[in-house]
């Protein structure tokens, strides 16, 4: 269900203005044509390949590094430069003018896209009443004291109901313990959403 992704660092660590663009370019490229290549190798369907660009970038003499996003493939030194500062500002709210900018890492990430399923293919061909879902009642001990807890069967609890702890649901692979002063509530994808009362 999930988006496949192949990742490529090269680290070139070198002023802006002494790496040829061409360069700049030619591995960026490299890298998605190799990133594309293995995914569609993978035999999964995708519905789309995307490709991201970025740059690890500073201000000489800074140690830390910032995430520059490229729209696609850079066409001019000016554009990386644009990039840069539009990047530095949204994380430091302003430029440093007349210092040199470095390039340390060159970034592509090529994602495979996956169609998107429609969750509530899962869902239960119907609902059951909340009734049908409580399997009985046990003590269970909270802040020192035991309460009578309803005990409810997960496969079967309806969406849109509300349960007040304390509570305890049931499931082959978990147990979801309701507190008191707590409750859940069933959404409509069969997610227990647990609030504070």
């Amino acid at each position: 269900m999930t988006d496949f992704r192949r990742d490529f660092v090269q680290t070139v660590n070198r002023p802006l203005d002494e790496i040829g663009l061409e360069s700049i370019n030619d591995i960026l490229s490299k890298y998605s044509e190799q990133g594309k290549r293995e995914l569609i190798d993978s035999g999964i369907s995708f519905t789309k390949l995307v490709n991201r660009f970025e740059l690890d970038m500073c201000y000489e003499g800074q140690l830390h590094v910032i995430r520059v996003p490229l729209d696609s493939l850079p066409s001019t030194k000016e554009g990386i430069e644009e990039a840069f500062n539009k990047a530095y500002i949204r994380r430091f709210f302003e430029t440093l003018t007349g210092v040199k900018t470095r390039v340390v890492n060159l970034r592509c990430a090529v994602l495979g896209i996956r169609p998107k399923i429609d969750l509530k293919i899962a869902l239960p061909d119907k609902a059951f009443p909340l009734t049908d879902s409580v399997k009985g009642t046990r003590p269970v001990y909270f802040d020192g004291v035991f309460h009578e807890c309803a005990i409810y069967e997960r496969s079967k609890m309806p969406p849109g109901e509300t349960i007040y702890g304390p509570a305890i649901i049931e499931q082959r692979d978990s147990t979801v313990v309701i507190e008191p002063d707590s409750k859940v509530w069933i959404d409509p994808y069969y997610h227990l959403i647990m609030e504070a009362v």
